[in-house]
């Protein structure tokens, strides 16, 4: 399937995916509000976290050898029975030591030991939606673009419409139930999808376990896993913040901007995230630097459009997507907004080290971000109140992006050199 046909269908997905999260999030919004918002958006990054220990980061290098042992059937058997027993054992132990620490989290992440039922089900669905990431990566890597649209389609509408319904009878007890219970779901629906269209031989994961194709996952898997989890972890700590500084409601307001930024930058990154990768790994010197700058040329405008677009309509935006309690968060538009326009090129500067398996820079400079990021939270929140954690995030980005403008210097500024 070519680029455009891919990108249509994947574009569907994301505008089905969006729309849903518009019409969970106003109805949490108006049943749970800002407070419940908060602790929601800790127990929602506490699963984002432990599914992607759950993998230990593989599940980005299983789509591409997959994709690689496609033509041979001895050898896919081989890369999809590693890398299944890679998501079953890892989700095995971190639902393990979920289940076990599940009061201490419960008090830890959002406040009180009495939402622990909520990390024992997480204990067990973490099982659940790690073999279903493997076999949407087994689609996506066997190019079964369609069958994974679809998938991820029905799953999407499936599970909102159950956050829905819980919310509107349970409130948070609810959301919580909500999003344990949909890792189930989400691993009954694709099963049975392959049974019903027979798309995939379940032969394909009974295999041993390849200690060669073993060691090419975790190559890849620190990367990921990396930036997985600092972006969770600097989310919780700066939620975790706000609460004891300014207040849970406070947190709330966060996360909403936080949740606006994130459904309109989806649109680029889903968009052009099939793209920059394989395309990077094939140019050098002069014709990749050329990319990066066809690329920013194309993206900056469209983000200066729908930056400066929310912002102008920010008051209209929070009473449409959460309720009048939210307008507080107006404060957060302006630097939040500017952040994400940043965010972006540097996210583009992102794939090139990706792309040219730059796995330590790229970790320092997950870790760094992550640690400057929370540093000025800390710091800014303490003399500007609310604000101050959008200006952290604006300024965190801006010195992301200095930073690997520096380390690209001679590819993106000094291009004569790459020619000797």
């Amino acid at each position: 399937m070519n680029f455009v046909k891919s990108s249509f269908y994947s574009g569907i997905a994301t505008a089905v995916t969006i729309v849903t999260r518009l019409i969970t999030n106003k109805v949490v919004a108006v049943f749970m509000g800002a407070d419940g918002l908060a602790i929601l958006g800790q127990f929602k990054d506490f699963i984002n976290i432990i599914l992607a220990l759950s993998h230990l980061g593989t599940e980005k290098g299983s789509i591409k050898y997959i994709a690689g042992a496609s033509t041979s059937d001895t050898e896919l058997k081989n890369v999809v029975s590693t890398g299944f027993k890679v998501h079953l054992f890892s989700a095995l132990i971190v639902g393990l030591f979920t289940f076990l620490f599940k009061d201490w989290l419960s008090s830890y992440l959002l406040g009180d030991a009495q939402y622990h039922y909520a990390f024992a089900i997480a204990a067990f669905s973490i099982v659940a939606i790690s073999i279903y990431t493997f076999m949407m990566a087994l689609l996506n890597g066997l190019r079964y673009i369609k069958e994974h649209v679809t998938v991820t389609i029905i799953v999407t509408l499936i599970t909102g419409t159950v956050m829905v319904l819980l919310v509107y009878y349970l409130k948070l007890k609810g959301a919580l139930m909500a999003l344990v219970i949909n890792q189930f779901l989400v691993l009954f629906i694709v099963f049975i999808y392959f049974k019903i269209k027979k798309s995939v031989s379940f032969a394909l994961f009974t295999g041993s376990l390849d200690r060669a194709h073993l060691k090419k996952l975790l190559r890849y898997s620190a990367m990921f896993l990396t930036s997985a989890l600092c972006l969770s972890l600097s989310l919780i700590f700066v939620r975790k913040y706000l609460s004891v500084k300014l207040g849970l409601d406070y947190a709330g307001y966060w996360e909403g901007m936080w949740r606006i930024s994130a459904m309109y930058l989806m649109f680029l990154t889903s968009s052009f995230g099939l793209y920059l990768l394989p395309t990077f790994s094939l140019l050098e010197t002069d014709k990749l630097r050329k990319e990066i700058f066809k690329v920013w040329k194309f993206v900056l405008p469209i983000v200066l459009s729908m930056a400066a677009g929310i912002f102008l309509l920010k008051d209209f935006i929070i009473q449409l997507l959460f309720t009048e309690e939210f307008l507080a968060m107006g404060v957060l538009f302006l630097f939040q907004l500017s952040g994400d326009v940043i965010k972006v090129h540097s996210w583009v500067l992102g794939n090139v080290l990706v792309a040219k398996a730059k796995s330590k820079v790229f970790i320092g400079v997950q870790i760094g971000w992550t640690l400057v990021f929370c540093s000025l939270a800390y710091w800014l929140v303490d003399l500007y109140g609310l604000q101050g954690v959008s200006i952290a995030y604006c300024a965190s980005y801006l010195l992301h992006f200095i930073f690997m403008n520096l380390y690209f210097r001679k590819l993106l500024w000094m291009p004569q050199v790459n020619r000797h």
